[in-house]
């Protein structure tokens, strides 16, 4: 995992990117991003977007959400989950959920002691399984937070993988059930499967 730098990842001249880690649960350090603003304001306590990414993916891949956000004085953040991206373990598994909850848990005490940016000054924009993950972790430890934004939450249905917020274990070990795919059947646009294999994403079926 790289120590704290600055990366050259594509994103317009309003924030500067780094690259750090945090302590995730049981101390496993778990690696992020930090999209920081060039304008932030002076004198205003620190705003922040947090992102949790989807189960195969990771968090270069919300980059160009940030960017179109448009939130130019605020802060964004966003980590790679166990077994995703930089972060460390098998590819797509985590020991159980409550881990991957505690993680969200140990990285806004990290974002508050780090950047100085408290809970309730932050929203959440969580999709697919990060939104089960944000919800359980609003449920179990109901932090004061500006705002949440569950899209498409991977709650179970008939005849398809999810979890279910109030169980602490996951049905599998995997991190996120999807059916196999390529990278190209994952991203919009060919340009975004390309970044994706470069950000070193997670892919279903590996």
């Amino acid at each position: 995992m790289p120590n704290e730098q600055t990366s050259s990842l594509p994103i317009n001249d309003a924030w500067t990117v780094h690259e750090s880690g945090f302590p995730g649960a049981g101390g496993t350090r778990l690696f992020y991003r930090h999209w920081a603003p060039r304008d932030a304001s002076s004198g205003d306590a620190p705003r922040a977007i947090v992102l949790l990414h989807r189960g195969h993916e990771h968090s270069g891949r919300v980059a160009a959400l940030v960017r179109d956000l448009g939130l130019r004085a605020d802060h964004a953040f966003a980590w790679d989950a166990r077994g995703h991206g930089h972060s460390p373990g098998e590819r797509g598994e985590a020991p159980d959920f409550a881990t991957l909850v505690d993680d969200l848990d140990a990285f806004v005490l990290h974002l508050g002691e780090r950047h100085g940016i408290a809970p309730q000054n932050m929203v959440f924009v969580a999709n697919s399984v990060g939104a089960v993950i944000a919800a359980t972790w609003l449920h179990d430890y109901a932090r004061p937070v500006r705002g949440i934004v569950m899209a498409a939450a991977a709650c179970p249905r008939e005849g398809r993988g999810g979890y279910h917020p109030k169980s602490n274990e996951m049905g599998t070990k995997r991190f996120c059930q999807t059916k196999s795919g390529s990278i190209n059947d994952l991203a919009a646009e060919r340009d975004d499967a390309a970044e994706h294999r470069e950000l070193g994403g997670y892919q279903a079926g590996e």
